[in-house]
């Protein structure tokens, strides 16, 4: 709100918001947009830049898509725009290539829980996944999901009940006995769990790896992770623009690449992915679901 009075004490007929709501509380954010529509109708030109769906559509007049660095399209007919086509010119293609689903043959079972509970896991929880099979986890926030995932990862203590990988017994109290048994979590909260966001791109993605490449042990092996960071970079489509940026100055899609990153590195067995794709743009989305 400061600096919109900045810009009106200035007379500014041009005002430019960039991802304005990212540190906004819900009541601030519906503030911010009576302010803008008052804005409008006082005949100013408002640019809104926003990867929110929802808060392009509730206060824009026309939309005009952006995809690395070049123009897309503008779309100005908004009763006509659907968040499906918003979608496809963000991305470059069909939602159904995306989204088509096929039957495809599951390997031998690699994980099984029989009767695990967990802080927050009221009822015990068994299932069992094969190798090559995504089994998906659904409720809402506080429903138990997440929880579930902490106490398999040893982010809490399991309370109950047993966890196999390839059909053995694991014990897992604290995460690196989940990474020794090899099961990895990119974590719902990336920036307080998942990164170190004052270390660059590369020291992300090698920080758990790197042990297993160090000389003499204790030199970093420079060249591995170099190649290492520059491997996953391209796989994972991660955007920045070079493997030292400081991974806090990415996009949040991209900064979940480079967790998955940092676990593929480790050739893991097991992938628990907790809400990976929450606060990134429908891009990265959708590339994370391929």
């Amino acid at each position: 709100m400061v600096e919109i009075a900045k810009a009106l004490a200035r007379n500014a007929k041009i005002i430019a918001f960039d991802e304005p709501t990212s540190s906004l509380s819900a009541r601030e954010i519906d503030n911010l947009f009576r302010v803008i529509r008052e804005l409008r109708e006082e005949g100013r030109v408002i640019i809104y830049v926003s990867h929110r769906m929802e808060e392009i559509f509730a206060l824009s007049d026309a939309i005009t898509v952006f995809k690395d660095g070049r123009y897309v399209c503008t779309f100005d007919d908004m009763p006509s725009v659907s968040h499906d086509a918003l979608v496809q010119a963000m991305v470059g293609r069909n939602l159904g290539d995306i989204y088509g689903w096929k039957p495809r043959p599951y390997g031998e079972e690699r994980l099984r829980l029989e009767k695990v509970k967990a802080p927050g896991v009221r009822t015990p929880v068994s299932l069992s996944v094969r190798s090559g099979e995504i089994v998906g986890l659904f409720g809402l926030v506080g429903a138990g999901r997440s929880e579930l995932m902490k106490g398999l990862f040893g982010g809490t203590q399991i309370t109950g009940g047993q966890v196999y990988i390839d059909g053995q017994p694991v014990s897992i109290r604290k995460p690196a006995q989940a990474i020794q048994a090899g099961m990895m979590l990119c974590p719902e909260d990336r920036k307080a769990e998942g990164i170190i966001p004052v270390h660059s791109v590369r020291d992300n993605i090698n920080i758990s790896a790197r042990r297993k490449h160090i000389h003499a042990g204790c030199l970093i092996n420079n060249a591995w992770e170099a190649d290492n960071a520059d491997q996953h970079i391209q796989s994972l489509n991660i955007k920045t623009p070079g493997p030292e940026q400081l991974i806090m100055n990415l996009s949040g899609g991209n900064q979940q690449k480079a967790i998955l990153g940092r676990w593929l590195s480790e050739e893991m067995k097991v992938i628990l992915l907790d809400e990976p794709t929450a606060a990134s743009t429908s891009a990265p989305n959708m590339k994370f679901t391929m």
